[in-house]
């Protein structure tokens, strides 16, 4: 009875604790932050909670000093070194967001800066990457083909909030999506999986024109992706 109780007890703090890690979460994420980070992140977010009086800013200052020494170490050559440095910068910018969700600090400002550090970190580390490289062509293609994503995802999902139709339930696109949905993942690799692919395993394996290819590759993928469903949307509409 004595094990029966304990297991039960154990039973319901594994389900206390899944609840309590769902409310810092994104509801889908890519793959790359729901596979790899977020294990660590959820942690350490609890753990600062608990332990420790920091403040989501001070984890985005955090994240800035590494965006600062991951460049530095690109600019020298220590690609390595570098990539890794780069997760950690990485790994805090998850935290200060999971940060603020649990401390209920979320703010247009915070929002705000929050991009501008990600755009600071993009161009940081593709300058540095590039200045290494002795060439600024993929980086300049990685750069202009990224912002561009970003905005075609911001109106594709504008275009999805004004409108009122929605996709059938039974479709492959839609069961494919929530598969994936109920394991928090979004169907494509997206930005995240572009951002590793250059700042990560192109140095880590020491060829940066292959990770930038890569990173291309992902971030055409999803313009082509992002435009075919607008362009599909506007024919249903018409």
């Amino acid at each position: 009875m004595q094990n029966q109780e304990s297991y039960e007890n154990s039973g319901r703090g594994a389900e206390a604790g899944n609840r309590r890690a769902g409310s810092i979460l994104k509801e889908r994420d890519s793959w790359w932050t729901v596979l790899v980070i977020d294990p660590i992140a959820v942690r350490l977010t609890y753990w600062f909670a608990d332990n420790t009086s920091i403040t989501p800013n001070i984890v985005s200052a955090v994240s800035l000093a590494f965006t600062l020494l991951s460049s530095y170490l690109f600019y020298r050559g220590f690609l390595w070194q570098g990539a890794l440095i780069y997760e950690v910068s990485f790994l805090f910018d998850c935290i200060d967001g999971k940060l603020a969700r649990l401390q209920n600090r979320q703010s247009a400002v915070g929002y705000l800066f929050d991009r501008l550090f990600d755009k600071f970190r993009l161009f940081l580390n593709t300058l540095a990457l590039g200045y290494h490289a002795r060439s600024l062509l993929l980086p300049f293609i990685f750069v202009f083909l990224y912002l561009w994503q970003e905005g075609e995802g911001i109106r594709d999902l504008y275009l999805k909030k004004g409108s009122s139709e929605a996709e059938a339930s039974g479709t492959f696109r839609e069961r494919l999506r929530r598969s994936f949905a109920r394991r928090r993942l979004v169907v494509f690799p997206n930005l995240v999986e572009a951002d590793t692919l250059v700042f990560f395993v192109g140095p880590l394996i020491k060829r940066i024109e292959i990770g930038f290819i890569l990173g291309i590759a992902v971030v055409t993928l999803n313009i082509l992706k992002l435009i075919f469903y607008s362009l599909e949307r506007r024919g249903k509409s018409g």
